[in-house]
């Protein structure tokens, strides 16, 4: 299983990182380079098994750094790439018109896996080899980039995967609530069944009941695909699911301000803190 750094303190939140703080101050830049020569800003922070945390469509928001902070103090070390925008942007419409087209994260759904994906494929092989961890890695995606962590299981230390309310395609039809509760996921179907068939790591996904932006119809189809392999939360609160996972997020945003002293931010465990951090996955060999 993943498990935090049980060396963390587990009552100390990392000097200069508190999720009290809204900036990214804490964080170390890092540029990863991909195969062609372009370079991508990825901020980390922490110290334990590596953990990627994709964030939205409104940008890397305030209340992303704050849920990527709660990590780090549960004995992760976060990698929080850039996507587009700065950090603390959160611009929902201006991102919409800017960054869901084709070319770039394709919200309206062509049946292609978003282009970004492939130079976070490469980051998460790169992870390997600069964070490395016997456990593998954490990969959390929200919001726009909530299937993402389905399309880079084809990297093998990728092994704890976690989708948050999916919500591409999510373009003007569906702000308009013109597509149903329809089964597309946004990645394509080679890339799903590559995820099905060349790996067996547990998969958890996460929604809330009745949200619109992410039909129930995609897990229903995701169930009939993997099987006893995904474990789903369908909330109907913002209290935190277990179920077999203990690290659980729902998107950053959805998340009242009375979840957490400093909140936004969303509940890492619904155990309480003890002598060792309660992140982990379950085992899948």
């Amino acid at each position: 299983m993943l498990a935090a750094n049980p060396a963390y303190p587990d009552d100390l939140t990392p000097l200069g990182c508190s999720p009290c703080d809204p900036t990214i101050a804490c964080f170390e830049p890092y540029d990863f380079v991909d195969s062609g020569g372009r370079s991508h800003r990825i901020y980390v922070a922490g110290v334990g098994p590596p953990v990627l945390l994709l964030h939205e469509l409104p940008g890397l928001t305030s209340a992303d750094i704050s849920l990527a902070k709660r990590l780090t103090a549960e004995g992760f070390t976060v990698l929080l790439p850039l996507l587009f925008g700065k950090p603390g942007d959160n611009r929902t419409f201006h991102n919409l018109l800017d960054e869901c087209g084709r070319s770039k994260f394709d919200c309206n759904g062509s049946g292609r896996t978003p282009h970004p994906v492939q130079w976070i494929r490469e980051f998460c092989a790169h992870v390997a080899h600069r964070w490395s961890s016997p456990r593998g890695m954490g990969a959390i995606g929200m919001c726009l980039t909530g299937a993402f962590p389905l399309a880079i299981l084809e990297v093998k230390n990728v092994t704890a995967p976690v989708l948050c309310q999916p919500t591409s395609p999510s373009g003007l039809l569906s702000f308009l609530r013109f597509t149903g509760n329809s089964p597309n996921i946004g990645i394509a179907t080679a890339d799903l069944n590559h995820a099905r068939d060349d790996s067996q790591v547990p998969i958890l996904a996460i929604r809330y009941a009745g949200d619109w932006r992410c039909p129930n119809g995609r897990f229903n189809a995701l169930s009939k695909r993997f099987t006893d392999r995904l474990h789903l939360s369908a909330l109907t609160s913002h209290a935190s699911p277990t179920r077999k996972f203990a690290l659980s997020s729902a998107s950053a945003s959805s998340i009242p301000t009375n979840t957490f002293p400093c909140a936004p931010g969303p509940m890492l465990s619904t155990r309480p803190r003890s002598a060792t951090p309660a992140v982990s996955f379950p085992s899948h060999s």
